[in-house]
This record gives structure tokens, sequence and C-alpha cells, in this order.
């Protein structure tokens, strides 16, 4: 029987997931369907062969495609100025190709209440990417856009409030399998900083200009499975696809790169007792068009767990969020290496766990956790995550293998026969949904897609 001291003597002195690591974020952009995500998808196909994982293979299905081409703003008021540097503004991935010239208004985060309170319609929207700490719930970039649509705004600027000039992005129109119907742009905080204060002298208008090639082609699921053949499988997931400004290493080259080192450290465990699949998802940054394609394309009810790995790596402590009876399995693991697991309930609408979520599958999303946990975090995600400054400088090697090491012990644990989490119903996930959420999900064409 493997014990526990063999997995993490072999985490701690094999290199495979730092050079895979190192290939991954190489390769630079990633994003759907370009020549550079395909390249990750073959790499990973020969490393999960080279580990020891059988039956690798790359799955290929259709999905939209972005190509990012020049994107420019001018302000004119009481103050006339052009930005169109990429440490200013970016187009955002699904915004269409447009120029449009109209009045700017502020609407501070954008929430439902920040529309119902402004007239935007025929406007340039200025919305910010934080949320009010007290508002309960987060609010993602899809909704306000959504929201800037549905109040017949006709250009939305989103702005980071990181300082450093760190220029956002991330996806606003695939969520409905096409582009946006407004041009939308991501800005930096010092850009934002600017117009808002000659907005306090003046009314403003814009020009907003993007340009992008917008087309069809293939993103790629890469997968290997371990262990025994089984009715049930326990299925181990992070996405290859990374936006096309930065090299994707937190979101999500690690989580890709530990699913596989779980693949490894477990195709050399001899007592698993249920099916191990690991799967790399192609074009999730886009419209979580890979783990939608595995679900539609396969029987979900075969699988007992799916332990999604993303927002990972920057710290050794794990968090845990979704279903209790998987967390239970490492929190069993964490106890024994006397490291902190920390686990909270909900079923999350932002990564691949979705679309498992919604047709009952117990699901639980990987993070690393930074904060209750008294481990010192050197670079929190959400300041670098979607921006130039996603490299991999940023991950400790020392954090990444820690975090292996319990991952793969905790699925090993979770393959026993004593853990059965418990599948439900579409209706019943579906029922338990806070109303907020719902909103966002009818909004941003989510919900019916995957009932």
């Amino acid at each position: 029987m493997t014990s526990l001291a063999d997995i993490a003597g072999d985490g701690f002195t094999n290199d495979y997931l730092w050079d895979l690591y190192e290939g991954l974020t190489d390769i630079g952009n990633r994003l759907t369907g370009s020549d550079g995500e395909h390249k990750s998808a073959a790499l990973l196909r020969r490393r999960f062969e080279n580990a020891g994982l059988r039956d690798a293979h790359i799955e290929e299905y259709e999905a939209p495609t972005w190509e990012r081409g020049s994107a420019s703003l001018r302000v004119d008021g009481n103050i006339s100025r052009a930005f169109d540097g990429s440490h200013e503004i970016l187009g955002l991935p699904g915004s269409p190709p447009e120029t449009v010239e109209a009045t700017v208004v502020d609407i501070g985060p954008g929430l439902p209440e920040s529309f119902a309170d402004h007239d935007v319609a025929g406007k340039i929207v200025l919305v910010s990417s934080q949320n009010p700490p007290d508002y309960g719930r987060a609010m993602n970039r899809i909704e306000k856009y959504c929201l800037a649509e549905e109040h017949d705004a006709v250009g939305f600027l989103y702005y980071n409030d990181v300082p450093g000039c760190i220029t956002p992005t991330g996806a606003i129109g695939f969520a409905r399998d096409g582009t946006g119907t407004i041009p939308a742009a991501g800005i930096t905080r010092e850009v934002s900083r600017r117009i808002l204060r000659w907005l306090e002298r003046d009314s403003m208008t814009a020009t907003l200009s993007i340009d992008a090639t917008v087309d069809r082609g293939t993103s790629k699921n890469v997968e290997a499975v371990v262990g025994p053949d089984t009715d049930h499988e326990i299925i181990v997931s992070g996405h290859h696809d990374a936006h096309d400004i930065a090299d994707g290493a937190r979101d999500n080259a690690a989580g890709t790169v530990l699913a596989a080192e779980v693949g490894r450290l477990l195709s050399n465990v001899d007592d698993l007792e249920t099916s191990v699949r690991i799967i790399a998802f192609g074009g999730e940054e886009t419209g979580l068009y890979g783990s939608h394609h595995w679900v539609q394309t396969h029987d979900p009810s075969s699988v007992k767990a799916l332990v999604n790995l993303d927002g990972i790596g920057f710290s050794r402590s794990l968090r845990l969020g979704g279903d209790e009876t998987i967390a239970e399995a490492f929190h069993s693991v964490g106890d024994e290496l006397h490291v902190p697991v920390e686990s909270e309930p909900g079923l999350s609408p932002f990564t691949d766990a979705w679309p498992f979520g919604r047709e009952g599958v117990p699901v639980v999303v990987g993070r690393s956790a930074s904060e209750g946990s008294g481990q010192v975090v050197r670079y929190g995600h959400q300041e670098w995550g979607h921006t130039h400054a996603d490299t991999i400088d940023k991950i400790d090697q020392r954090d990444m293998r820690d975090l292996a090491i319990q991952l793969a012990a905790g699925v090993r644990e979770l393959s026993s026969d004593a853990y059965q989490p418990e599948h439900r119903t579409t209706e019943t996930v579906h029922a338990e949904l806070p109303a907020a959420l719902n909103g966002y999900l009818e909004r941003s064409g989510r919900l019916d897609r995957y009932l």
C-alpha cells in the first residue's frame, strides 16, 4: 500500500510540476482558439503520457474566437486627451469591433442600483471593477456589461482599481456564444482617475474605438486517467487557456499543472478505489466552453465528484468551495499533514465547476486561502489576474509543491467508498441558487444554457 510519506517524498523530489509550469507559461497567449492554446493542449497531452497517465488524448470542439487589434479612447471637455497605449486601455474579449462617440457617465461599481439611479441610454458608462464590501455578493464584469446593454448604453469602460498602470482584460460577450452588442474596454486606475477628476468639473464626451477580428474556431480539452476502471470517476481539472496579454501563470496554468501533478502522483498509488480523470479544459476564459462541451458529450451521473482547481497557487493553504462531503476528505488529510484547510458551501458560476454543478454533480473549487490561515501571501491573486502582470514570478515553487501533495492525498482519500457525495437534480440546484445569482445568470445567458 502506498503511504502518505511516499506521495510526499515523490512530490518533494520530482521536477515534473515546475518544468510543466514553465513550459505552459512560456507559450504566452493561450486565448480560446489561438495557436498558443493549441500548443498548450499538445504539450499537456505529451506530458500526461510521459507521467504514466493512460489514455491521454485531446477532444476538440467549436468555439467563438476573438483576436485583439488596437483600442483607443479620446475624451473631450474641459480637458482633451487621447489614450491608446496598452498600459492605458485594452479591448475586452467579446467586444464587437466598433467606434462610438457619446457622453461619459460614471456609475461607480456598476450595481443594478447604480444603473437604476442614472440615465445611461446613449452614453458610455464608466464602471469600477470593485464592489462595495457590504453589498453581500460579488458582481462579475459580465453582469455589469449585460446591465449596460439592458439600459441602452452604447459603450463600456471597465476600470481597474489597482495602481501601477495595470490594464484589466476579461471576456464580456462570449457567455452567449457570440460577441456583445456594445464596444467594451478595460482601462487602468490612473486613466479612470483622470476622467473622474475631469468629470467633476464638467461633462465630457468620449470616442471609444475597438478593433478586433471575430470568428469561429476550435478549442481543445486534454484528459487522461489513473487508477482502476470503475463505473464512477473523480475528475480533477484546471483550464489551460489564458488571456492573451500575459502568461496566464496564476489564471490558470497553476491550476492546470497542479491537476497534472495530482495525476502523476496518483499514477504510482496502488490503493485508489475510484478511477481519477485529469482534465485540462480549454475555452474557460471566454465562456466555459471546454467544461460545457464535456458535460454535453459525457454522462455527468458517472462523475462521483469534480475537484476543479482555479484561483490557486499563490499560497500553500487550501480553500475549498462547494460540496461538504468532498471537503471532508481534504480536511481528513489536512489533519494528518497538520496543515489548515478552509471550506465553505456554495456553487459559483465563474469556473469550470459550474456546468457540472448545474447538472447536480458534487463539486468543489480548490483555491489558495489568503486569510485566516497564518500563511503569508506574497501576491494576492486579485491584483494580477487578467492583467499583463499574471506571470510566473508571482508564484512560489514551494507553495505549488505543498499544494500538490495535499491535493493528491485528498483525492486519494476521496476515492474511498467511505465518501459518497450526493448527486442532486438540476431543479434542486436551481432552486437553491440565491435570487441575485439567478439574475446574473439570466443576464449573462448562462442560466438557460445549462438547464
